[in-house]
């Protein structure tokens, strides 16, 4: 009986920290932007390109006023690199899901935000030499974390805008792991 009773006013006290208008603030949204393979252009020769075109795919929803959960499929673009005396091309490219928790401050219309969460990502090295393609893959988890800005110019539509870091991408197959840092710019669609 006393048991049955604790559960029930925890329940009463966790429904009632979790505010309806929080709730009610579900969204989506997409963005663009560019992102830099931090070491990848420091193990090859001759030319490199470390910076790549990422897109992301989002959605999360707030459990309390200034924090959410936020789930999203991220392109981290590639990085591009080759060798004229061996005649090889690299190419580096990874994907990931992610998973982040959000610690927002509003204030009307605007806000600013922290993220931190974890990524599981599928890392691919495509190496070709003389004319034979070798592909190499690697799957594996790791920290990711960022910061943004968000603007709504109506209730359901805003901007945003964010930076995120992928720690340790990749692994021994791929070239190693490295850390690769974007910065987006995006639409949201806010569910009010």
């Amino acid at each position: 009986m006393r048991f049955r009773r604790i559960v029930q006013v925890l329940v009463c006290l966790s429904a009632c920290s979790v505010s309806a208008a929080a709730m009610a603030q579900t969204y989506i949204g997409g963005e663009l932007g560019g992102s830099e393979v931090k070491e990848f252009c420091s193990r090859t020769a001759d030319s490199c390109d470390e910076k790549g075109s990422p897109w992301r795919l989002f959605a999360g929803t707030y459990l309390t006023p200034n924090f959410g959960i936020e789930a999203g499929f991220i392109d981290l673009g590639h990085a591009n690199a080759s060798d004229r005396v061996s005649d090889t091309d690299t190419k580096l490219q990874a994907r990931a899901g992610e998973v982040l928790s959000m610690f927002t401050y509003r204030a009307r219309q605007a806000s600013i935000f922290a993220k931190v969460g974890g990524y599981y990502a599928l890392t691919t090295l495509t190496v070709i030499t003389g004319g034979q393609t070798t592909k190499r893959r690697e799957n594996n988890a790791g920290l990711v974390y960022g910061a943004g800005a968000q603007i709504n110019f109506t209730p359901n539509f805003g901007v945003r805008g964010d930076w995120h870091r992928y720690a340790k991408v990749g692994g021994s197959p791929t070239g190693g792991d490295t850390d690769i840092s974007t910065f987006f710019v995006g639409l949201i669609w806010n569910f009010r």
